[in-house]
């Protein structure tokens, strides 16, 4: 990632957090700028893009707002690749704006009785043959509540606030990778992050602190970010190699292959052009059915080619036989009832 200065003003609030920090002016920008932007990288890029002075400013008014320190990771940013940013406030940023709200009064938790363990990896044993003697059920978390709540008292309120959050609906699961399972602290901590959590939670519903986010939320902001980006790059190159008509088709493949974490781009309204078949000659059956509808309908000869006969229907005995143009394969037969 580019430390690049570029043109910072040296004034205003880029100042002001140089001379709270202590830190060289000269150097303020292109630290923040190596130390608290998380910018994932391009499809196909080498490196990750550079961050802007605009991106960092935006950083700055947030974590001034809020009396966050940004070198000690109590507020961070993702960054996507329309030059917006993500704010993140990591725990330690969420307990001290919560400390030093005027009217916060006091947190306590509540857990479940019940203990969950969210994720588990089955190894299936076998013989020699193929054939399962076994299995191996191993726990890639820790036992946790299923939910915590966080109860925020709040001075001048009568009554707490009460946030409970589930464990099923905030766990962060192990991914699974070539040399085996990557973990992270959803498994090692279990309890821990559940309660991070309901804490954050509450905090942000007590005092109504908005636009900033923890680092799993943040996470999936900017995931989908990139994955709509990606998609739209797709159906651009689809439309400049193969034109408008597939595109359509395509993107549905797009779409298909990364998961379907992303929204799907609106297609072409535009119909698909029709399709045409070459004409083919009647079976013998249908040309025998067409001749006779045709007949109880009174139709002329028009339509047909080859021969009429008249049939007596008692007989069979042909009473009259004429050929119709224009010439062709094919022969009707009328039969005239009493």
């Amino acid at each position: 990632m580019s430390t690049e200065i570029a043109t910072v003003p040296l004034t205003g609030l880029m100042a002001k957090f140089a001379s709270r920090f202590g830190v060289d002016p000269t150097k303020m920008a292109g630290t923040l700028k190596a130390t608290v932007f998380k910018v994932p990288k391009k499809r196909d890029d080498k490196e990750a893009r550079v961050v802007s002075n605009e991106e960092l400013m935006a950083l700055l008014v947030v974590a001034d707002q809020y009396g966050l320190n940004p070198f000690t990771k109590e507020i961070y940013a993702f960054s996507d690749k329309q030059g917006g940013i993500v704010p993140v406030v990591g725990v330690d940023g969420w307990v001290r704006i919560m400390n030093e709200h005027p009217r916060f009064d006091g947190i306590d938790f509540r857990m479940a009785e019940r203990m969950v363990v969210m994720q588990q990896d089955t190894i299936v044993q076998t013989n020699k043959d193929g054939e399962e003697t076994g299995r191996i059920v191993n726990d890639l978390c820790r036992p946790a509540p299923e939910w915590c709540e966080a109860v925020i008292s709040i001075i001048g309120r009568t009554r707490p606030i009460v946030i409970r959050e589930y464990l099923d609906e905030v766990y962060r699961p192990a991914t699974k990778g070539q040399y085996g399972w990557m973990t992270g602290p959803w498994q090692s901590h279990t309890k821990r992050m559940l309660r991070h959590k309901a804490l954050i939670q509450a905090v942000r519903v007590a005092f109504g602190f908005a636009n900033i986010h923890d680092e799993d939320e943040a996470g999936e902001i900017i995931e989908a970010s990139y994955q709509r980006e990606d998609v739209a790059e797709d159906v651009r190159s689809l439309a400049t190699a193969d034109g408008k008509a597939n595109a359509s088709a395509k993107l549905d493949a797009a779409v298909a292959g990364k998961g379907g974490k992303g929204k799907k781009a609106a297609a072409s309204s535009a119909p698909p052009p029709a399709e045409t078949k070459p004409a083919a000659d009647p079976a013998p059956a249908e040309e025998q059915a067409a001749d006779d509808a045709g007949a109880e309908d009174g139709a002329d000869a028009g339509g047909f080619s080859g021969e009429f006969e008249e049939v007596a229907p008692e007989t069979g005995e042909v009473l009259t036989s004429a050929p119709i143009p224009p010439a062709g394969a094919g022969k009707s037969t009328i039969a005239w009832d009493n």
